[in-house]
């Protein structure tokens, strides 16, 4: 059984190594951890982690909002925020970034592995529902080219019946006058 890979970006080194040993306790593999956004992205580049612990306050131009937006546009990988910053204003602005959940410092290890395991769980689905709706839509394309084929081999068969008969009628005069 593998277990899930983890990026932690986590600005403060005290905390990031925390929730790595939180991590490692829950038997979660942590692939890699990030003071920056940027150096969140090369990170996921690189290891392709299953999910993504974020906090908002970050080193560099980009803050965890900025960086769980580029996560979601570039990369099919869940993010969950992990963040003492719950002022109303920046969670209005984390939350248009469709995390798949938040943890607020100072947390305890169950609340974060809960936090974890429902993220993980949601996007399994949803990759399960995108893959279903891919399938389906394969599925309908299929059937409309065959319906298109099986359109287009009736007009050829009608049209042929009709040669046929207008040939049968054609000959039925012929062999009647003779």
């Amino acid at each position: 059984m593998t277990h899930p890979r983890i990026l932690i970006v986590e600005d403060e080194e005290s905390i990031a190594r925390d929730i790595r040993e939180m991590l490692e306790q829950l038997e979660y593999q942590v692939v890699a951890a990030a003071d920056s956004g940027e150096k969140a992205l090369k990170k996921i580049e690189e290891t392709g982690p299953d999910l993504v612990l974020m906090d908002i306050q970050l080193k560099g131009g980009m803050d965890g909002v900025d960086t769980s937006d580029q996560i979601r546009r570039r990369f099919d990988i869940p993010v969950v925020y992990v963040t003492g910053t719950a002022d109303k204003k920046t969670l209005q602005r984390a939350k248009v970034t469709a995390p798949l959940g938040f943890v607020v410092k100072p947390f305890k290890i169950r609340d974060l592995h809960s936090s974890i395991e429902v993220a993980l769980h949601i996007h399994g689905l949803g990759k399960k529902l995108r893959e279903s709706e891919r399938r389906l839509r394969i599925d309908i394309e299929e059937r409309k080219r065959a319906e298109e084929a099986l359109s287009a081999a009736h007009e050829e068969l009608t049209s042929v019946h009709k040669r046929l008969r207008r040939d049968y009628e054609l000959a039925s005069k012929v062999f009647t006058n003779v």
